[in-house]
């Protein structure tokens, strides 16, 4: 979190990580978990805003 408090990061990024964590802890924990597919796009889009993210912050630190 670091990062977002510092403004290298939108914190979008945050939420993205918060929503992915909540839903992994649910789908391991619960006791009964289903997906919906709306769900499921919705976490494919926000892993692929994430991951553009890093890359482009790894590519302008010349990582």
């Amino acid at each position: 979190m670091r990062y977002i408090k510092t403004g290298v990061f939108e914190k979008q990024l945050s939420n993205i990580i918060k929503s992915a964590f909540s839903l992994r802890t649910e789908s391991d924990y619960g006791d009964f978990f289903v997906i919906e597919k709306e769900d499921v796009k919705r976490q494919v889009d926000e892993a692929e805003v994430f991951f553009h993210a890093i890359e482009a912050y790894i590519k302008s630190q010349n990582l």
